[in-house]
C-alpha cells in the first residue's frame, strides 16, 4: 500500500513539474492544427475539381451523340475544355489574377498528391499505358529524308533549332507520349499566330492584302487548336509543370517566329514544314507502336463531335492548284486510334500548306478573295456550281426570312415589360 501511494505520488508530482503539462498540451494542440490545415489546404487545393481524387483511365459521358464510352477530362482545373466553356472576355488585371490563383491550386494540388504517393499509372494519360519508341520515330524521320532530301537540304538557320527542338522533346517527355503531344499541338498554334499577326500589321499600313492566305492560316489554326482539345481531354496538360513550359516556351517561339517572317517568309515557312513533318513521322510511330491498345480505348468526346460536324482541313479548300472547295472524308471517329488517325492526316495537310506556301507561283493567287477574280477553269470552279444555283437561291431566301422572324421576337420580347423578357421564340435563331 506505501509503494502504491509512493508511486501515485510520484507521478502526480512528475505531472506537475513546471511546463511539462503545458508541453504535453502543446504538442497535442499543434498536432490538431497540422491535420486541421492539411485538411483545409486538400480542400482549397481541390476546390475547382469535380472528378473524384482516383480517376479512372475511362469515365462515362452520356449524352444524345453516343458518346456513352467517351474519356473524360482528368484534371478540370488545367483543362482546356473546362475554361472554353465558361471563361469570358475580362481585363487583363483580371485574368491574370484569375490564372495565378488557377495555377496556385494546381502547384498545391501536386505537392499534395506526391505527398500521399499517388500512383500516376491509376490516372490519364498514364491509365492509358500508351508507349512511343523516340529511336523508332528519329528513324523515320532518316528514311524520309534519304527519300525527298527535306532535312538536309533545309537551310541551316531552320534546320538547327529543330534538330535541337527533337533533342529536347526526347528528353523532356521519355515515355510520356500523351503529354508530348500536347505540347506539341501548344506549339505548333504558335506559327499560324505570328502569321495572322504580321499579315495583319501589313494590310494596316497598306503594304500587302492576302485575304486567302490569312484565312488559310486561321483555318490551320483552328484545325491544331481542337488538336489541342482533344490532348487535354486525354490528360496531356494535367501536370503543372508541362502547362508551365509549354505556355513559356510558346511565348519566346511566337516572337521567334513574328521576326522570322518579317525576315523571310519562306524560312519561316520552311522551319513549319519540318516540325509538321515530325508530327506525321511521330503520330505514324504512335499509330503502329499502339494500334491493339488505341482500338480498344474510346475517343474522347470533344474528337467525336469535332471530326462528325466540321469539315475536314483540306489544302485543297484554301487554295491548292485546282482551288475548288473539296471536302475530304475522314475515318469515322469511335476509338481512339481513329482520333490518332485523323489527326495525322491533318498534319499531312499542314505539311502540304506549308510546302505550297513556300512557292509564290500558288501563293500568287491568295492575293485576295476569290470573289473579286473573274471565274475561270484556273480558279476552279466546281462542275455543279451552276445546277444548284437556284437551290442555293431558295436557301439564301429562306434563310433571310428565317432570320427576319427571328429579329422581330428579339424585338418584342425587349419591348415586354417585366423582370424576365426573353422569349421561347428567341431562340429559334437558325
Amino acid at each position: 500500500m506505501t509503494g502504491f501511494i509512493s508511486t501515485r505520488a510520484g507521478v502526480s508530482s512528475t505531472w506537475r513539474e513546471p511546463g511539462r503539462w503545458q508541453t504535453i498540451r502543446s504538442s497535442r494542440s499543434g498536432g490538431r492544427c497540422y491535420f486541421r490545415c492539411r485538411r483545409q489546404f486538400h480542400l482549397w487545393a481541390r476546390r475547382d475539381a469535380k472528378a473524384p481524387g482516383k480517376s479512372a483511365a475511362r469515365e462515362p459521358v452520356s449524352n444524345s451523340t453516343g458518346e456513352a464510352n467517351a474519356l473524360k477530362p482528368p484534371v478540370p482545373y488545367g483543362s482546356m475544355l473546362e475554361r472554353e466553356r465558361k471563361e469570358r472576355p475580362g481585363s487583363a488585371g483580371i485574368l491574370g489574377l484569375r490564372n495565378f490563383v488557377r495555377e496556385s491550386r494546381a502547384i498545391a494540388l501536386d505537392l499534395y498528391d506526391k505527398l500521399r504517393g499517388i500512383d500516376e499509372s491509376r490516372r490519364l494519360p498514364g491509365a492509358l499505358a500508351l508507349t512511343l519508341d523516340d529511336a523508332a520515330v528519329n528513324e523515320r524521320e532518316k528514311r524520309r529524308d534519304e527519300l525527298t532530301g527535306y532535312l538536309s537540304n533545309a537551310p541551316w538557320i531552320s534546320r538547327v533549332p529543330y534538330e535541337i527542338a527533337c533533342r529536347f522533346l526526347d528528353w523532356a517527355f521519355t515515355d510520356r507520349p500523351i503529354a508530348r503531344f500536347w505540347f506539341l499541338e501548344t506549339v505548333a498554334r504558335m506559327p499560324y499566330f505570328s502569321y495572322l499577326s504580321v499579315l495583319h500589321l501589313y494590310e494596316t499600313f497598306n503594304w500587302l492584302h492576302l485575304a486567302e492566305l490569312r484565312r488559310t492560316h486561321f483555318a490551320e489554326e483552328w484545325n491544331e487548336l481542337h488538336h489541342l482539345l482533344i490532348m487535354s481531354a486525354l490528360g496531356g496538360d494535367a501536370k503543372w509543370s508541362d502547362r508551365f513550359l509549354a505556355y513559356h516556351l510558346s511565348i519566346i517561339y511566337y516572337w521567334l517566329l513574328v521576326v522570322m517572317y518579317i525576315v523571310s517568309p519562306r524560312l519561316s515557312y520552311n522551319f513549319s514544314e519540318l516540325l509538321e513533318k515530325h508530327a506525321v513521322d511521330t503520330y505514324e510511330q504512335f499509330l503502329t507502336e499502339n494500334e491493339h491498345r488505341l482500338k480498344a480505348l474510346p475517343a474522347p468526346a470533344i474528337a467525336v463531335r469535332y471530326y462528325a460536324n466540321e469539315v475536314a482541313y483540306t489544302f485543297q479548300a484554301f487554295g491548292d492548284e485546282n482551288g475548288s472547295a473539296v471536302e475530304t472524308s475522314r475515318p469515322p471517329v469511335q476509338t481512339l486510334y481513329d482520333a490518332f488517325l485523323n489527326i495525322r492526316l491533318d498534319e499531312e495537310e499542314h505539311v502540304r500548306t506549308m510546302e505550297a506556301c513556300q512557292n509564290y507561283d500558288l501563293v500568287e493567287r491568295l492575293t485576295s478573295s476569290p470573289y473579286l477574280r473573274e471565274q475561270s477553269p484556273e480558279d476552279g470552279v466546281p462542275a455543279h456550281a451552276d445546277k444548284h444555283a437556284e437551290e442555293s437561291s431558295a436557301d439564301q431566301t429562306g434563310s433571310r426570312a428565317a432570320w427576319n422572324r427571328w429579329a422581330d421576337a428579339v424585338n418584342q420580347a425587349g419591348r415586354r415589360p417585366g423582370p424576365d423578357t426573353r422569349s421561347e421564340d428567341a431562340d429559334q435563331k437558325p
